[in-house]
């Protein structure tokens, strides 16, 4: 569980995060509980804020709150003699849409280690994802849809005991959930140093 300042950012100086406590901010109060049983994690969570938050359409204010249930598999693994290990999640979450412009959002990955038996400590994973927009949003902003999906390739491999590097590439369809913008290409990498460090 965690409490968290509502506002944790400044928005005069949106580049900069600060922490300002201040009457009227609120906090974010957040849980996540699971089961976990061999190969198998069950989580749920929720958050919510103490603070009211203005309508998408209308002048009302509400509760902001949402919650959250996932799963995480492992499908294949190396304890059984396999040369491969699989693993994959499933995550299904909801918000209020009077506030959220996404209502509604579910996500799927499949993440294999050993899938090249020369690099058996490399993975590569595929995810995909579907956000909906709430009905207000759609209403608000004239939405030609009313979802984005997210699928993403990426690749993790160790290039020495200290550095590894992580080519990433998503493809991004009805970017802000508007079928009237061009679907988007996202290429990135990611390239980490780790140093272990002994004490005398």
């Amino acid at each position: 569980g965690a409490i968290l300042d509502g506002v944790p950012g400044s928005p005069g100086h949106p580049a900069r995060s600060t922490i300002d406590f201040q009457e009227g901010d609120g906090l974010l109060l957040a849980a996540e509980t699971g089961i976990a049983t061999e190969g198998r994690i069950w989580s749920l969570g929720a958050w919510g804020y103490t603070e009211e938050f203005p309508d998408l359409v209308t002048a009302e204010e509400h509760t902001n709150a949402g919650a959250y249930i996932a799963l995480e598999e492992s499908l294949m693994s190396k304890d059984a003699g396999d040369a491969l290990n699989l693993s994959g999640s499933l995550r299904v979450g909801a918000a209020n849409d009077d506030i959220n412009p996404v209502s509604t959002f579910i996500s799927a990955t499949i993440v294999a280690t050993g899938l090249i038996p020369a690099w058996p400590e490399d993975q590569i994973g595929l995810g995909f994802l579907i956000a909906n927009a709430g009905d207000k949003f759609i209403d608000a902003n004239g939405l030609s849809d009313n979802h984005e999906i997210n699928i993403e390739l990426t690749y993790f491999a160790n290039l020495t005991e200290s550095v590894t590097i992580q080519p990433d590439i998503q493809w991004v369809i009805n970017p802000g959930m508007d079928g009237t913008i061009d679907d988007v290409w996202v290429i990135g990498l990611r390239l980490s140093v780790a140093k272990a460090w002994a004490l005398d």
